[in-house]
């Protein structure tokens, strides 16, 4: 068993999963770190850290761990954990794992979005590769399984070339919600973005500067472009559908997993003739599969895990890509021209992503 750390024990760093039974659907809880990490055969959490000294402790007797810091940099020192989990606001993420990567952390489960600008991304990614550090993103989709089954469909040509994703999130937040939407473009697509067109919603957006958005803007409509020629579109409609158009029919995962409707075009016909719904095959925490897969990958390198360097990077790019356009007029703009010290401090209110 690999030791393994949290940072952060608010809401998805240690928060019991238990509020969230019957609201929504299988294949999801446990969601937070803590939970995650004890459910892991390969882990053995050993140590928290919180700065808050009330939240911490509540942390430390929830879940019978009393190696407790208020400092992460001692935690690091001192617990020396191999697989770390980092459940902070963005701003905070740099420093750590900065200072993790060079203590001796092979594995990391963080979650998004994992800066605040494109130069910290590359920043973090090439120290990760420097020190041969595996990095695992909080864009749990990709980890759940009927997820998984539209990817293999999709890919597997029964169904023809893909034409377009389109992503139903609602009118959501940029750093809250679309890190999502970005990932599972390029996990059911398999293809590099390329080029962007976005609308944010402008009483959202907050310009300190040309290089500085101090809010985390509303997308009203995104539009992108992939290599291999599919195209992704952001929608505001609700209810957490996401559609793949192929040539010969379509998949569509409905309610966040929930079910995968599969939609065939007759023999010499553009009516839809056959439709078909399917469940997922197991109802396995995606959180648990994202923390498993990581310390497999850890432990028997150079075996893959579940997300590249590149496609964190990709993700990062549309994000941002977003909101170069949107100051552009809503133009599409390439994302090898995307600024990469436009900087999203990604605040609500008084939090941040």
């Amino acid at each position: 068993m690999l030791k393994a750390a949290v940072i952060g024990c608010g809401r998805m760093g240690a928060e019991p999963s238990a509020r969230l039974i019957g609201q929504i659907p299988p294949g999801w809880l446990p969601i937070s770190h803590v939970e995650a990490i004890l459910q892991t055969p390969s882990l053995k959490l050993i140590a928290l850290a919180e700065v808050n000294p009330e939240r911490l402790s509540w942390a430390g007797q929830q879940y019978n761990i009393s190696a407790l810091y208020t400092d992460y940099t001692r935690l690091l020192d001192e617990a020396a954990p191999i697989i770390l989990s980092i459940a902070t606001r963005t701003p905070d993420k740099l420093a750590i794992l900065t200072q993790a990567m060079t203590t001796g952390v092979k594995g990391i489960y963080v979650e998004k979005p994992l800066a605040n600008n494109l130069e910290d991304t590359g920043r973090i990614l090439a120290q990760a590769d420097r020190c041969g550090t595996r990095i695992n993103y909080g864009v749990n989709r990709r980890h759940h399984t009927m997820y998984r089954q539209a990817r293999d469909l999709i890919r597997s040509g029964d169904l023809g070339e893909l034409l377009e994703i389109t992503v139903e999130f609602g009118e959501s937040a940029l750093f809250w919600t679309h890190p999502h939407s970005v990932d599972l473009m390029l996990f059911l697509s398999g293809q590099k973005p390329i080029a962007v067109q976005a609308e944010l919603v402008p009483a959202t957006v907050n310009m300190l500067s040309d290089k500085t958005i101090d809010s985390d803007p509303r997308i009203s409509s995104a539009h992108l472009w992939f290599d291999g020629g599919a195209q992704g579109v952001i929608l505001r409609g609700n209810g957490c559908h996401v559609k793949a158009n192929c040539t010969r029919g379509s998949v569509e995962i409905l309610s966040d997993g929930a079910s995968m409707q599969v939609k065939r075009l007759g023999k010499n016909s553009s009516y839809v003739l056959q439709q078909e719904t399917f469940y997922p095959l197991n109802y396995q925490s995606a959180t648990i599969v994202a923390m498993e897969e990581l310390s497999q990958a850890v432990m028997h390198s150079p075996l893959p895990h579940s997300i590249t360097h590149n496609e964190i990077m990709w993700g990062m790019e549309m994000l941002i890509g977003c909101v170069y356009s949107h100051i552009q007029g809503s133009h599409r703009c390439l994302l090898s021209d995307v600024p990469h010290s436009l900087h999203v401090t990604g605040r609500l209110g008084s939090l941040y992503a």
